[in-house]
């Protein structure tokens, strides 16, 4: 069984929506039994994991090509069925750690996976940053990991003071802003305006239409609530829109959370790691109007558990089926490594922003009361192989659905 766990258990990976189907890929599997340099802590990084949201099967494809490092908090966004995926904490043989600055392309026609060598100046290297797509592009904000442009002009770095000393020195938060132009595959920095962000990691961002919604992140002791919004047709920042909010209640500060949009005005925060070092696994919906002049936010009561208290995971939405589905992550807070082992959640929370399609409800009935697929039945042979593919699969059983009303 821990073979089929390695879905499951891990943290700070990457997952994202292609189609149907969410593929995740890379991360961190806490151990306490391991040495902290370990690859045995960081999980394959020639193998992506795709969940079919219609079928509820999980399938394990290998790739090939010039397969990126085993790493965790890097960002990756979808273009063109290719999987593009930055920056991270990589572990390279057994001892060789650090952040990163590569660019890979994941062709998922034939799972080749290819380096990219952009022109241009390339962005520090760091984990925990944020990414999106947009006109072509793909934009980075923030991370954590090492000043390489000391004397720069381009962005803000804090010195994690913590890590001087340490077995990676001179690390630290960033507020770099930079895009990579796929066309042109060169590296630019884009000029804004307007009151930009200060360098944070952890942080969590989306866009709806032409507008970035960031939230969250860490500086030093600091997990911050503010919300900043970037207009990308302006490239202007808005500036922390919490003090100019008339909302009466928001969510606490908080790293290591997800925001995704499941509409063009609604956006849904999950879990997170707390000021006070206390994984959470509150559900907030966060609503938008009229640009960002007016925000609300709203604590969604779920009818059910809200799942395990969840950190360092990984959330995307599926407009077909309305599926928010939260991918793995750790229970405790981290750091505590030392003592005691990190529980990973080990299945996949699903939050239902519709009712189930008739043909979900089918197939649950079947898979549920174990019906036999028989002549009897008279289905397609399509539905015939989900079915059979859906019964043989060994991931039903931690998969946990959640209902709540949008």
């Amino acid at each position: 069984m821990e073979e089929y766990a390695r879905i499951y258990r891990r943290c700070g990976h990457i997952a994202v929506a292609y189609g149907n189907n969410m593929i995740v890929w890379g991360g961190y599997m806490e151990s306490a039994t391991e040495p902290s340099t370990g690859v045995g802590r960081y999980h394959s990084a020639d193998e992506v994991w795709i969940y079919d949201t219609v079928t509820d099967v999980w399938q394990r494809s290998l790739t090939k090509g010039d397969i990126p490092p085993r790493s965790s908090g890097s960002c990756g966004v979808i273009f063109d069925n290719c999987l593009y995926i930055f920056g991270g904490y990589h572990v390279i043989g057994v001892t060789e750690v650090g952040n990163s600055n590569h660019l890979f392309r994941l062709n998922l026609n034939n799972f080749i996976w290819e380096q990219l060598l952009p022109e241009g100046i390339p962005p520090s290297p760091c984990d925990k940053l944020v990414c999106w797509f947009y006109n072509e592009k793909i934009y980075f904000f923030g991370g954590f990991g090492p000043n390489t442009y000391p004397n720069n002009s381009r962005y803000l770095y804090i010195m994690d003071i913590s890590t001087v000393n340490s077995d990676w020195p001179g690390r630290g938060w960033n507020n770099q802003f930079v895009c990579y132009n796929i066309a042109a595959n060169k590296w630019e920095w884009p000029i804004t305006h307007g009151p930009e962000p200060g360098p944070r990691a952890a942080h969590a961002a989306d866009i709806t239409g032409s507008y970035v919604y960031m939230f969250g992140g860490r500086t030093g002791s600091i997990r911050n609530n503010e919300i900043h919004v970037l207009d990308m047709k302006t490239m202007t920042w808005s500036g922390n829109l919490k003090p100019m909010s008339k909302c009466s209640t928001w969510p606490e500060g908080r790293s290591w959370h997800s925001l995704t949009f499941i509409s063009p005005d609604t956006a849904i925060v999950y879990g997170g790691l707390s000021q006070l070092n206390v994984v959470l696994n509150d559900c907030w919906a966060l609503k938008i109007k009229e640009q960002w002049d007016t925000i609300n936010w709203k604590l969604l009561s779920l009818p059910y558990d809200h799942g395990e208290p969840c950190c360092a995971h990984a959330a995307c939405f599926f407009k077909n089926e309305r599926l928010l589905c939260i991918h793995s992550g750790v229970t405790q807070p981290f750091y505590e490594t030392i003592i005691k082992l990190q529980h990973h959640v080990d299945r996949l929370l699903i939050i239902p922003f519709a009712p189930k399609s008739l043909l979900r409800i089918c197939l649950d009935t079947i898979i549920d009361n174990r019906i036999a697929c028989t002549d009897e039945l008279q289905l397609p042979s399509t539905l015939i192989d989900m079915i059979e593919r859906r019964k043989d699969s060994y991931f039903n059983e931690v998969t946990t659905i959640y209902y709540c009303e949008e």
